[in-house]
């Protein structure tokens, strides 16, 4: 399946799933800091700076855009895509419903 799949599917996700690395870093360090030390980042100098609303917020949001996009993509340019052919048809309704 991944053979007949896009380029650009391929490189979308590859580019979000590299967004989410310091996400699931972060979770990481969280889980570990819990069970060696027992207490969370939450009260940390790390929670404190900017940059962990990158890391926890921003970045994992552009992950799902870029993935989201990538795939709307692929839906919409696919030959038998059923979007495709309710767009060409140039009637909506027609394949709607069906008289």
């Amino acid at each position: 399946m991944s053979s007949d799949m896009p380029r650009y599917t391929k490189r979308s996700g590859l580019m979000a799933g590299l967004l989410l690395i310091p996400f699931f870093a972060a979770l990481t360090a969280n889980m570990l800091d819990r069970i060696m030390y027992g207490h969370t980042l939450y009260g940390s100098w790390l929670w404190k700076s900017p940059i962990i609303g990158l890391w926890i917020l921003y970045l994992p949001e552009a992950a799902l855009m870029l993935a989201l996009a990538g795939y709307a993509t692929y839906v919409f340019r696919g030959k038998s895509s059923w979007l495709q052919r309710l767009w060409m048809s140039g009637r909506p309704g027609r394949l709607l419903c069906r008289q």
